[in-house]
């Protein structure tokens, strides 16, 4: 199983959504249109998750009780499944280019988002779940680093843009405001 490797979020304003690229250790990149409402229920996710992770770290438990949203349609395993759990740590790194990928699982045009949600792991870690209407959806593995980088990711974008989300970013100890909004 591959793991993830690089996030992207870019507005285009054309299509008034975000373009959200995801790529992989093995040269996957799967590209997923996030429109505002979709945005909205990722960030309700993603925030969830972080809040129970930091709880947990609160109360001395290693991992958060996974409390799943309600069912979404199947999901198929995919390459980005199984990311190994690596410390947190209050720097992403944002500097380095979104590199293109050589495969693209999804198709090479970009797919629009219709389903968010969360389910638990084999080891019990949160599996964030996106799946596009009537196609292979994707399973990212959400451990502190990548959580973290997702949550500066989406509330970076969303000021960029404009789009007026209820996001209320981490307090101290949360990950700078990057330069620019990608996910290494």
């Amino acid at each position: 199983m591959s793991q993830l490797h690089q996030m992207q979020m870019s507005y285009v304003a054309e299509e008034d959504r975000i373009l959200w690229r995801i790529n992989t250790t093995d040269g996957a990149e799967v590209r997923f249109w996030v429109t505002r409402r979709y945005l909205a229920l990722l960030w309700r996710v993603v925030s969830d998750i972080k809040a129970q992770a930091d709880q947990a770290k609160h109360q001395g438990r290693i991992a958060p009780p996974i409390h799943p949203t309600p069912p979404i349609p199947p999901i198929i395993p995919s390459p980005l499944s199984g990311s190994t759990p690596v410390p947190l740590t209050a720097d992403a790194d944002f500097a380095p280019a979104f590199e293109e990928a050589s495969k693209l699982p999804l198709g090479e045009h970009p797919a629009l988002l219709v389903h968010v949600g969360v389910r638990t792991g084999p080891q019990q870690q949160a599996l964030l779940c996106v799946q596009p209407q009537g196609q292979q959806g994707v399973e990212v593995a959400l451990n502190e680093k990548i959580l973290n980088g997702l949550c500066v990711l989406i509330v970076h974008t969303v000021a960029q843009i404009g789009w007026r989300l209820d996001l209320i970013p981490d307090g101290p100890g949360s990950p700078p405001n990057p330069g620019n909004p990608g996910l290494n």
